[in-house]
């Protein structure tokens, strides 16, 4: 497991998904099949036209039908290789910008079948896209790049201007560009010749430019922690400071008529009357529960990307007194993930557990979420209970008997941060964080109740039972533990050659150890004492979780899944792989052929090895 953070009240949200998630951009190596993408991750930006809004997830594309903003339908998802920080609707076509994965033209005609149509790849994270004509201006890097998307299936690159700090947002009036550069401030850039951008002008600013908006003479930033600021840019080349609100710290801006909406990433929306340019004042606040990231603005709604707690539908009909009118379910962070043949579960973060139907695995469909108020970070499935290590709330039971909803059976606190789970017989193993490993009786699922506990000096990570022995990692080393008696569990074996011990799986004498940069360790413990190294196999990125399949370890490190040959130990092979940059996979498990990886703002991937893998 990796470390997991807040959040478990159990309250069920179902919501109806329609069409299917469609793939873009995945590398199966090996042995490995691609199957599904699903889970979109968190709401990052989005655009709106008529009823159907576009949301840019942390995994791609999500589209909706909003026609009646209280129940909003979940029309169809497009998994793309990087998160969608920016996107801009101009027709049928949808311009991503998807971070390091670069630029995605995605044809979005048919609302339930988007695809890609074209994409433009990049050396530096693609942040921000704007439009005008056949040109595309692109925020990569420290730089402004220009390309020609006349043909959508061949975007080509016209001119390239360097800026010296990431480039985060980019608007387009006339033929002038106004770069918004973060800690250098915003670059005002003559665009008239795509080929040779030149820069006119430099307003620099408090904190950190992330947006600019041009309306009319008028400019818009969204300083982050400095305010918004108001230029007059009569003359692009010569432009006058007209205002600053320091009163909030936006990071982006949508203006309609005398008023601008603006979001503050830790506080929520502001709304602001600037009918005096020179003197702007707050009207009203609205505080939403998650990181504000994007919006816009159609009509009298306003559409707010809020990460995890998905997209707000707002009602500014009124100004002084925006409601909210619904919501677009997002995930969060996908922090681990149990399976059956049938049903996966995955730990979000952000806002809990969802429930999967994966009898077809490569058609996953959502059947329900759990929000919590602790941080769900694992799950164990036994039957048709879940048990959750569930953050700051300790262990949650949950029955799935009715996987449309579930229902809360019964919780126990524990001292410190649940990060991850076991169970085994009567008894569930919760590894505590400070708080070590901590035992719980669950013959009663509506009564758990702590009976014994077992205190390390690190951090306990992950947890795993075999007989009478659980095996812990608390970052520091891998702790031996004799449960035979849960009431008073003792210590068999210390193992302190780990250096960032954060996974564990076991099968026979041979404990598999994901060891951050270290990889994965193999150690044989038949002779507690003499525990012998077996065998390593070093990850290309830190090994955050390891689970066994047969002769197989899946390993999920900080750049994918890698497939691993353990049939002699002494000399693990690597036998397959999927790379999911720019997401950090943080758990893995399998059900048969059938893997689940937990990819934190990516969601969740499902694949399949093939039969030649042992």
């Amino acid at each position: 497991m990796e470390r997991k953070a807040i959040l478990f009240c159990l309250v069920v949200a179902c919501f109806v998904i329609a069409g299917t998630d469609r793939i873009s951009g995945q590398s199966p190596v090996g042995n490995v099949q691609f199957l599904a993408r699903a889970l979109s991750g968190p709401a990052q930006d989005v655009a709106v036209r008529d009823d159907r809004v576009y949301v840019g997830t942390g995994g791609g594309l999500l589209i909706a039908d909003v026609s009646d903003p209280a129940h909003p339908v979940v029309l169809s998802r497009l998994s793309l290789p990087g998160p969608s920080v920016d996107v801009v609707l101009r027709e049928t076509l949808l311009y991503v910008a998807a971070g390091q994965a670069g630029l995605f033209i995605v044809d979005v005609s048919d609302p339930l079948a988007p695809r890609v149509r074209g994409s433009f790849p990049t050396l530096t994270p693609v942040n921000a896209v704007a439009l005008s004509g056949d040109v595309a201006y692109l925020g990569e890097g420290t730089g402004l790049t220009t390309l020609d998307v006349g043909d959508p299936e061949n975007p080509r690159s016209l001119g390239t201007i360097r800026t010296s700090d990431a480039v985060l947002g980019v608007a387009v009036a006339d033929t002038t560009a106004f770069v918004a550069a973060g800690f250098a401030g915003v670059r005002i850039v003559d665009v008239s010749d795509p080929l040779h951008p030149r820069e006119m002008a430099t307003l620099d600013v408090a904190i950190k430019a992330w947006r600019a908006v041009p309306v009319g003479h008028l400019v818009y930033i969204a300083d982050e922690f400095g305010g918004l600021h108001i230029v007059d840019i009569s003359d692009p080349a010569q432009p006058q400071w007209l205002s600053t609100l320091d009163s909030l710290g936006p990071r982006d801006l949508a203006i309609g008529g005398n008023r601008v909406f603006a979001i503050d990433e830790f506080v929520g929306l502001f709304i602001i009357d600037v009918s005096d340019p020179r003197n702007p004042r707050e009207e009203a606040q609205l505080a939403l529960s998650d990181s504000a990231l994007g919006l816009a603005l159609a009509g009298e709604r306003l559409y707010v990307a809020n990460a995890g707690a998905g997209t707000r539908i707002i009602d500014v009909s009124v100004p002084r007194q925006p409601r909210e009118r619904g919501a677009i379910p997002a995930s969060g962070l996908a922090s681990g993930v149990a399976a059956t043949e049938n049903l996966a579960v995955v730990t979000d973060l952000t806002n809990g557990v969802t429930v999967l139907d994966v009898s077809d695995p490569g058609r996953p469909r959502e059947l329900a979420t759990i929000s919590s108020l602790g941080g769900a970070c694992d799950a164990a499935i036994v039957g048709e209970l879940v048990y959750v290590a569930g953050g700051i709330s300790g262990l949650e039971i949950v029955d799935l008997s009715d996987p449309q909803h579930p229902r809360r059976r019964g919780a126990a606190p524990t001292p410190t941060f649940a990060r991850a789970v076991a169970v085994s017989g009567s008894f569930a193993y919760v590894a505590a964080d400070r708080a070590g490993l901590r035992i719980f009786d669950v013959s009663d699922p509506d009564a758990p109740r702590e009976v014994g506990a077992f205190q390390t000096p690190g951090s306990a990570q992950d947890v795993a039972v075999q007989g009478t022995r659980a095996y812990l990692v608390d970052l520091l080393s891998l702790w031996i533990v004799d449960v035979s008696d849960p009431g008073a569990p003792r210590p068999l074996l210390e193992l302190d050659r780990p250096t960032q011990a954060v996974g564990v799986a076991v099968a026979g004498d041979l404990v598999y150890i994901a060891d951050g940069r270290n990889g994965v360790r193999i150690v044989d413990v038949g002779d507690l004492a003499q525990p012998r190294a077996r065998g390593q196999f070093l990850t290309p990125a830190p090994a955050q979780a390891v689970t066994l399949t047969g002769d197989l370890a899946l390993i999920a490190d900080n750049r994918g899944l890698r497939v691993v040959d353990v049939s002699n130990p002494t000399q693990p092979i690597e036998v397959g792989s999927l790379t999911t940059p720019p997401v950090t996979p943080v758990d893995v498990t399998a059900s048969g052929r059938t893997v689940y990886l937990a990819a934190g703002s990516g969601g969740l991937y499902i694949l399949r090895l093939a039969p030649s893998t042992r």
